[in-house]
């Protein structure tokens, strides 16, 4: 044999002598992709509980003159409670119990001039827009006081629905006063990063 025809033949041998007769090459092997966790599926796909709709708790007879129905009236009035000693503390909350998870606790707070605010956190929605707390606040004299609802949405979007309730706020969240009237029955303004309804 000559040695070209040799070396041919031991090149062939060390490229086929270990792949048995009839199989076929080896493909390469492809980086697998990393499985993702059975938890971190599970987080991904569990979804979120809907918010509460509290349509059914916060009603208004009257928007024109803020006028809550007996259900909002009675759940504000049972947040603060005047003592036989003229002072005012937190009341038991009144609301009927499916609105239980919606409801947080309630914390008092002490003003100048004994000025009492009582606040009720919410978590849930009103209309559409995401309600986070109401509030009544007054003095144990009963001279002047309010019944507060807080959303945490602009103004503007909160006095359009409103607005499509009767309550004719203008531009800058106020009524026009009626009847000879110095104050508006109903009054929208920004505090604390969040727009707040004032119900006198």
């Amino acid at each position: 044999m000559t040695r070209p025809i040799l070396l041919a033949a031991v090149i062939l041998c060390l490229s086929g002598c270990h792949q048995a007769p009839g199989q076929q090459p080896a493909e390469p092997v492809q980086n697998e992709q990393p499985q993702r966790s059975s938890v971190a599926v599970a987080i991904k796909t569990r979804s979120e509980p809907a918010p509460m709709v509290l349509d059914d708790l916060i009603i208004f007879e009257d928007g024109r003159n803020c006028i809550a129905a007996p259900i909002t009236a009675r759940l504000l009035d049972s947040l603060l409670v005047v003592t036989p000693d003229k002072s005012m503390r937190l009341g038991k909350v009144l609301a009927p119990d499916k609105f239980g998870t919606a409801l947080g606790k309630p914390s008092l707070d002490i003003r100048e001039n004994d000025f009492y605010e009582a606040t009720l956190p919410l978590t849930g929605t009103w209309h559409g827009l995401k309600l986070v707390n109401v509030a009544k606040s007054g003095t144990p004299e009963g001279d002047y006081g309010f019944w507060s609802y807080r959303f945490d949405e602009p103004l503007e979007k909160v006095r359009i629905v409103l607005n499509q309730m009767g309550f004719a706020l203008d531009e800058k969240g106020q009524q026009p006063a009626e009847g000879g009237e110095d104050y508006s029955p109903a009054s929208l303004f920004r505090v604390e990063g969040l727009t707040a309804l004032d119900c006198q």
